[in-house]
């Protein structure tokens, strides 16, 4: 160090450091006392070199006596061995979180010098007598701190690779061995020892530390006494591995952050997901460094893949975090397989599920304070989404930012809150499902009056489930009540567009199901499908929606070899899905007869969409046209009602193409004639005449 960076540190203080940065620098202080004593016999040798960087004799001397209390130049290693460390500073909790001998730690330290001051790194080449070799090697290392050649060999063991200071990535080498190369300390560790809280490049991309909600009221106050006796068991060598089993957003993570923030132990997330498969072992090795470092847990999630793919990796990973003695939790969704942790007990919990109770409990703790519109419908947007302790923050910022779009002083509206939580709700179905924003509403639909009745019926339903259950009837049903209903009838009759109704009447989307994706010739996969789908659907908002269920929900059949086994497996478990999921399932057949006859009890409504009849025919004719189309006046829409028994699909087709038809001829009405021509296309293709 320079004599003027001498100038800005202060010598060891009776009552110890005030703050990290300071205990930091006077640990870096000592150990340059300690570096240059050691190379005082090669002074001469450095002097036109390093002679504003080495302190002249008399000055070392002096503040060698500051720290040993002698007024003559004692050594220094002696005195390193003996120096008490205040446990409360970030280097004393390193040094007991990773179980470091005085020689590691300041071994570490020697290593972190290069850090503060570049020159260090052409002292230590110069010392080792190679350009190349600007860190520190073991040799190096061992000469300048210990002074006897016993406690040298002694300390030969600090430099395996499964010391700490190489466990945990403390250090590393330059090249492959550690023996004949230099080592390096990582800016990570030097930053974090400065007071810095910021993660390593490493883990930017798939780590995060999380934040608990600790303003609301704890809605698994069990579960949180659960999950802070296994933070705080006593025997750290037998804690299990919890392998913590829920849907995604769900809470799991944040639940785990609030009991370890009551211990006071930060919790680090981090994600197999996002893992670059170009240096698995350095993340994970950093992971663990860094949730140690700082005292904390870690969550592991979406681990599955990774455990099964790279098992090596997956060894030294579950070993290190033995080694570390930190606690660890592993997220795993329901359809998954446990994940195995080499050489660990496994504790498997379930995460409890929020109440309506809860839930509005979370949402208005969020709001408290904001200016809010008085006539949000809390009740209501509980039941249409799925409020989650991960992501409701976010969702209440982003609400706000919809309602500024309207002034600095507008307040936050139902329809600002919806937006965010529709947003945040939906989930990727990839493949599985397609996604549809739904404009249509009871207006469009044209049904029979009793029809309409029963699906108002279903609306009634969603709204009111959860204060039908808390009433009693959930003890009585066994505590689940999913709301499913079967629309059936002729082709064209409206069954998607009443799923689309509904999902509009809900303020949710359709999430309509591809079959050709979610069946799968391989035994099992079709059931993995479904599985998925529901578990998505049960974290979005929207109303889930199997069209021609009857190709994978047709009757089951006498078992007579394995196909038709595992196709009866298919609609049992979709039975027991529909009456698990906490959404609205609608599924739609041509032929009810198709569907197995289990579906008579476990569907909660059953409709039926029949052909249209005269009035319905001539509503629809006259609701088909937009307000910017003309009709001219040879068109009879009654006349057309009466004739043909049609469906409002037929009557949509022969509308557009009409209207086609008008515009290929440059006519400004549309004709008898056209609708008569389209007509006739429209009921060829079905197989009929135009009488």
């Amino acid at each position: 160090m320079t004599k003027n960076t001498y100038a800005t540190l202060s010598v060891v203080e009776e009552n110890g450091p005030h703050d990290p940065q300071q205990s930091f620098l006077q640990q870096l202080e000592r150990v340059d006392l300690l570096l240059q004593q050691q190379i005082l016999p090669l002074r001469g040798k450095l002097a036109d070199i390093f002679e504003d960087f080495l302190l002249p004799p008399a000055l070392l001397t002096e503040h060698i006596a500051q720290y040993t209390q002698s007024t003559e130049c004692s050594d220094m290693r002696n005195y390193s061995a003996a120096l008490h460390m205040d446990d409360n500073s970030r280097l004393g909790q390193l040094t007991r979180r990773f179980t470091l001998s005085h020689f590691e730690r300041d071994a570490l330290l020697m290593c972190l010098l290069p850090h503060y001051d570049t020159r260090y790194a052409l002292l230590f080449a110069e010392l080792q007598g190679n350009a190349a070799h600007r860190q520190p090697g073991r040799d190096l290392l061992l000469s300048l701190i210990t002074p006897a050649f016993e406690q040298q060999v002694s300390y030969h063991n600090c430099f395996t690779i499964h010391g700490p200071l190489f466990e945990f990535a403390l250090l590393k080498s330059e090249k492959k061995t550690i023996l004949t190369e230099g080592l390096y300390a990582n800016a990570a560790t030097y930053h974090y020892l400065l007071g810095q809280n910021d993660l390593p490049e490493e883990l930017l991309i798939c780590g995060q530390w999380l934040t608990p909600l600790m303003q609301c009221q704890d809605p698994h106050s069990d579960f949180t006494h659960q999950i802070r006796a296994i933070l705080t068991a006593t025997d750290v060598q037998e804690r299990p591995i919890v392998l913590l089993q829920g849907t995604e957003k769900s809470g799991r993570g944040r639940a785990i952050a609030r009991a370890a923030a009551l211990e006071r132990m930060p919790t680090f997330v981090l994600n197999g997901e996002l893992l670059s498969d170009k240096n698995i072992d350095n993340t994970l090795q950093v992971a663990i460094r860094e949730t140690c470092l700082r005292g904390g847990c870690l969550v592991l999630r979406n681990f599955n893949e990774l455990a099964g793919s790279h098992q090596d990796s997956w060894s030294r990973f579950c070993n290190r975090i033995r080694a570390a003695t930190i606690p660890a939790f592993c997220l795993n969704d329901r359809h998954d397989a446990s994940i195995r942790f080499n050489g660990f007990s496994h504790l498997q919990l379930s995460m409890p599920s929020m109440t309506a109770d809860d839930k509005s409990a979370l949402l208005q703790s969020e709001l408290a304070g904001l200016s809010v519109a008085s006539d949000i419908d809390i009740a209501a947007i509980i039941r249409r989404y799925n409020i989650s302790p991960d992501n409701i923050t976010q969702v209440i910022q982003e609400a706000s930012l919809y309602s500024k779009q309207r002034g600095d002083d507008a307040v936050l509206s139902e329809a600002d809150l919806r937006r965010a939580l529709t947003l945040h709700s939906q989930q990727n179905f990839g493949k599985l499902a397609q996604r549809i924003n739904v404009v249509r509403h009871f207006g469009d639909l044209v049904v029979s009056p009793e029809l309409l009745i029963q699906l108002k019926e279903v609306l009634a339903a969603i709204k009111y489930r959860e204060d039908v259950m808390a009433q009693g009837f959930s003890r009585k049903i066994g505590g689940t009540c999913g709301i499913s209903a079967l629309f059936f009838g002729d082709s064209g009759t409206g069954k998607t567009m009443a799923a689309e109704v509904m999902a509009n009447e809900l303020g949710v989307d359709l999430i309509k199901i591809d079959l050709s994706t979610v069946v799968n010739k391989y035994i099992g996969e079709t059931e993995k499908n479904l599985a998925k789908i529901f578990d998505l659907a049960a974290m979005d908002s929207g109303v889930l929606f199997f069209d021609e269920a009857d190709a994978l929900f047709g009757k089951r059949s006498e078992t007579k070899d394995a196909k038709d086994r595992h196709a009866n497996i298919q609609v049992s478990y979709l039975l027991q899905r529909l009456e698990t999921y906490p959404g609205l399932v609608i599924l739609s057949t041509n032929n009810r007869s198709h569907l197995d006859s289990a579906f008579n009890r476990r569907i909660t409504f059953m409709l039926r969409f029949a052909q249209p009849d005269v009035a319905e025919r001539i509503q629809l004719w006259r609701s088909i046209w937009p307000e910017d189309i003309r009709l001219a006046s040879d068109v009879n829409l009654e006349q057309l009602a009466q004739q043909y028994k049609i469906t409002g699909a037929n009557i949509s087709n022969i509308a557009l193409l009409a209207t086609w038809l008008a515009a290929d001829e440059g006519a400004t009405t549309i004709a008898n004639s056209h609708i008569r021509l389209a007509l006739k296309r429209e009921l060829g293709k079905i197989g009929r005449l135009v009488s």
